[in-house]
Parts: structure tokens; sequence; C-alpha cells
């Protein structure tokens, strides 16, 4: 089965990296942050 992975999370704003960032601080996997973040728009 194959495996992905991702380096770079992309948003639009700063605002929204600047969330998405303390989601993954503070222990959320960070495909449920982005998620989270995104959908918070």
């Amino acid at each position: 089965m194959a495996k992905a992975s991702a380096r770079h999370i992309l948003v639009k704003t700063e605002e929204q990296c600047n969330n998405l960032k303390a989601e993954i601080e503070n222990g959320v996997h960070p495909a449920s942050a982005y998620l989270l973040v995104r959908n918070a728009c």
C-alpha cells in the first residue's frame, strides 16, 4: 500500500498559518489541524 507524506501546508493568510501552527504545537495531527483551520473560514 502506498504511503503519502507532506512537508508543507499552504494557507491563504498569516492568521490561518498562526492558528495552524498553534494547533500542531498543541498536539493535533497536522492533517486534522488543517481541516480545523480551513473549516473555520
